[in-house]
C-alpha cells in the first residue's frame, strides 16, 4: 500500500475514505432497502410481493436513470481501465524494488502479455460499476433536481 509523505495526511485520507466507501454502499443498496420497508411496512397491502414492489419503484423513473449512469460507468471503465492496469502494476513493482515509468511499463505489459492484457480483470470491475455508478447517477440527478426545486428554477 502506498503511504502518504506525511502521517497527517495519511490520516486525514484514511479518515475520509471510510466514509466515503460506506456512503457508496449505502447508495448502491438505498433501492432494496426503500422496496423493503415499502413493501414490509408502510404499504403492506399494495404490492403483490417484493418484485411488484420492486419494479412499480422503478418505473417511476428511477430505472432508466440508473441505467444510464450505469452505462456511463461501463463506457468511462471501458476507456480508463488499461491506465488503471499500468498503475496497479506499477505500484506492484514498487514494493518488489523495481521502480519503472508509465509508459515502460505500459510496452512491457504489451510487449510480454499482449493488449488484452490490459483488460484483466475487467469483468468484475463491471459488475460492480453497474450498480455503483447507477446509485451514484441516481442520487446526484435527484439531489439536483430537489436543489433546483427547493431553488425554484423549475
Amino acid at each position: 500500500m502506498i503511504m502518504a509523505p506525511h502521517p497527517l495526511i495519511q490520516a486525514i485520507i484514511d479518515f475520509s475514505a471510510g466514509p466515503i466507501g460506506g456512503t457508496a454502499c449505502v447508495l448502491k443498496g438505498q433501492p432494496f432497502d426503500t422496496a423493503k420497508v415499502k413493501k414490509m411496512q408502510t404499504f403492506p397491502t399494495l404490492y403483490r410481493g417484493f418484485i411488484h414492489c420492486f419494479t412499480s419503484i422503478f418505473q417511476a423513473g428511477i430505472l432508466p436513470l440508473m441505467f444510464s449512469g450505469g452505462f456511463g460507468g461501463a463506457c468511462f471503465w471501458l476507456t480508463v481501465y488499461p491506465i488503471d492496469c499500468v498503475k496497479s502494476r506499477i505500484q506492484v513493482y514498487s514494493f518488489a524494488g523495481r521502480q519503472e515509468g508509465f509508459m515502460k511499463t505500459f510496452m512491457g505489459v504489451i510487449r510480454t502479455e499482449g493488449f488484452t492484457a490490459l483488460y484483466s480483470g475487467l469483468t468484475p470491475t463491471m459488475i460492480r460499476t453497474l450498480p455503483a455508478n447507477g446509485a451514484f447517477f441516481l442520487a446526484y440527478e435527484l439531489s439536483r433536481k430537489f436543489m433546483m426545486d427547493t431553488a425554484g428554477y423549475r
